[in-house]
Formats: structure tokens, C-alpha cells, sequence
């Protein structure tokens, strides 16, 4: 089960992210476990950026869930949720994929959203057409305009995609959140993201 390296690879990016860093002196148990699990995410990230294939992201299309806005809400938003980025994949010796990237797109209210993160994807060969369907997780940090001040924040969301080795078509989907607005809260609906990766060596 891959969930274990997907968090410590979260927390490793977040740490990173946050410039902390591990305080090596009269350290406890705990602590030594906890930097024993943090390293290992760090040498899991550094084989993917020295071993992985090059890859491309364009971003495209945002769908908002009509059913959690309002009509008012969907004219105003943005769908076309232009943007790109960069990354790294590698296959591992378990036929799925893990990736390394970064990227940035204009969000719902068409400000500069940015992020960067680790993905793994469980993939599946259709038959013999050299295609395949692949499912998973994306550990993000996300920079928007609207949460923390642009304060990076992490997330961990769900991810799929359909193509082959080099091209897929992938989408992640992004639940119902309430952000700080002036005194109150504001209430966002969910969305799913479209996007195309193409890889290359």
C-alpha cells in the first residue's frame, strides 16, 4: 500500500515548503523515527527527479459542480482554467507511476493559482491497445490568492487519468471548502480539473 509514502512525501514537501528542519540534538525516539521517515521521502523524491522522465502539463478546464452553486455563482466563475507546468515521472518495478511537479494555472476567480506536489497512480493496461487507465493520489502544496494570505497549504487529492506511457488525459477533483472572507466564511463549491501530461525522454 502506497498511502504511508504519499503522506511522508506530503510532509516532506510541506516541511520543505515551510523551511523547518529537523532538530538533530537530544532528540527522542519519536523524533529519530519521524527524520528516519522524512529522509526516506526526501531520497523517494531526489530518484524521481534524477531517474524520472521529463513531462509537460497544460491545464485547460475546470468544471464547477452546478449542484453546489448557485446560477449566479457559475456565470461568474472562471472555466477555462488556463495554465501549464512541469515535472517528473518514473515507473517503478510495480508497472505504476509516481511524479514529481509544478505548475500554475488561473483559478476560479482567474487569479494565479500555484502548486507543487508528489503523485502516485496505480495503472491499468487496457488489453493489448498500449493503452491504459491509471488512479490515485496527488500530496500538494497550493498557493491561492483567496486562503492564508497565499500562505502555501497542503492537500492531498484524488487523481486519475486515461492514455498512454507518453500523453494522458487526467483530472483531480476538488471537494467543497469554506474560506476565510473578511469577517465570515465563503462557501465554494467542488470541481473537478482537466488536464493534459505528456512525457518524454
Amino acid at each position: 500500500m502506497k498511502l504511508p509514502k504519499i503522506l511522508s512525501c506530503s510532509c516532506t514537501l510541506f516541511l520543505l515548503g515551510m523551511n523547518f528542519s529537523v532538530n538533530c540534538s537530544a532528540e527522542t525516539k519519536s523524533a529519530t523515527e519521524e527524520r528516519t521517515i522524512l529522509e526516506q521521502a526526501q531520497a523517494e523524491i531526489v530518484n524521481i527527479a534524477r531517474q524520472g522522465r521529463w513531462d509537460i502539463t497544460f491545464t485547460g478546464y475546470a468544471y464547477h459542480d452546478r449542484g453546489t452553486y448557485t446560477d449566479s455563482q457559475i456565470k461568474a466563475l472562471n472555466d477555462k482554467a488556463w495554465g501549464g507546468g512541469i515535472g517528473k515521472v518514473l515507473r517503478d518495478a510495480s508497472g505504476n507511476d509516481e511524479s514529481i511537479y509544478a505548475m500554475v494555472f488561473r483559478d476560479s476567480s482567474r487569479h494565479l493559482q500555484w502548486s507543487a506536489g508528489y503523485a502516485y497512480q496505480w495503472m491499468f493496461p487496457i488489453a493489448s491497445t498500449g493503452l491504459e487507465v491509471g488512479a490515485g493520489l496527488t500530496a500538494a502544496l497550493i498557493s491561492r490568492h483567496d486562503v492564508f494570505n497565499r500562505a502555501p497549504f497542503p492537500a492531498l487529492l484524488p487523481l486519475v487519468s486515461i492514455g498512454s506511457q507518453n500523453v494522458k488525459l487526467m483530472a483531480t477533483y476538488v471537494p467543497p471548502v469554506s474560506v476565510s472572507k473578511g469577517k465570515g466564511k465563503k462557501s465554494k463549491g467542488d470541481l473537478a480539473l482537466v488536464f493534459v501530461k505528456f512525457a518524454f525522454d
